[in-house]
C-alpha cells in the first residue's frame, strides 16, 4: 500500500486536533486516518495527556512522557506519543515563537522519527519537560527574546 499523506483538523474528546501533512500507511481516506489516529489517542490518552483540560488548555503528563521515554527511546511507541503532542499543537516544527531546551550547548526537544527537531508551543511545556528531565539545564529560551537560565527554572 502506497503511504497517504494527509491534512486534517477534527474535534475529538474535547480535544482539537490538526494533522498537518500526516503520513498514513494504513488508510486509503482521510475518514480512516482520522478513525486509527482517534484509536491511537484513545489508547495512549491516560498515559499522557490524562484527562486533564485545566482552564481550556491540555495539561501534558511530561512525568509520564519520561517514563516512555527512559523504557521506548528511539522506538515506535515514543513517536506516537509524539505525534500525539504535535496533533494537538504541544509541539510544533515551527522554530519562530517557539520554545527550546538547551543542556550543555545541545538542543535537548523531542525529535521525530527522522530525528527532526520539535519546539514547544507553550512556556509551561518547556519549562515542566526541563525541570523533570533530569539534565543540566543550561536555559530554556524562545525563539523571540525571553531566556530562562538554568539556575531560574525553579522559580518559573
Amino acid at each position: 500500500m502506497a503511504y497517504s499523506r494527509i491534512n486534517v483538523e477534527f474535534l475529538y474528546e474535547g480535544f482539537n486536533f490538526k494533522l498537518d501533512d500526516y503520513i498514513c500507511s494504513f488508510a486509503d481516506s482521510i475518514e480512516e486516518a482520522v478513525e486509527e489516529f482517534k484509536k491511537i489517542f484513545d489508547y495512549y490518552r491516560g498515559a499522557l495527556v490524562g484527562e486533564s483540560v485545566f482552564f481550556g488548555e491540555i495539561v501534558v503528563n511530561w512525568g509520564q512522557y519520561f517514563k516512555q521515554y527512559n523504557m521506548y527511546r528511539g522506538e515506535y511507541e515514543l513517536h506516537r506519543y509524539i505525534k500525539i503532542l504535535i496533533a494537538l499543537g504541544i509541539l510544533s516544527f515551527q522554530k519562530r515563537s517557539n520554545w527550546t531546551v538547551i543542556s550543555f550547548g545541545m538542543f535537548v526537544n523531542p525529535k521525530t522519527e527522522g530525528n527532526q527537531r520539535l519546539f514547544f508551543t507553550r512556556r509551561q511545556d518547556a519549562v515542566e519537560y526541563a525541570k523533570l528531565s533530569g539534565w543540566f539545564i543550561d536555559e530554556v529560551f524562545q525563539y523571540s527574546d525571553q531566556i530562562i537560565s538554568g539556575d531560574k527554572l525553579k522559580e518559573a
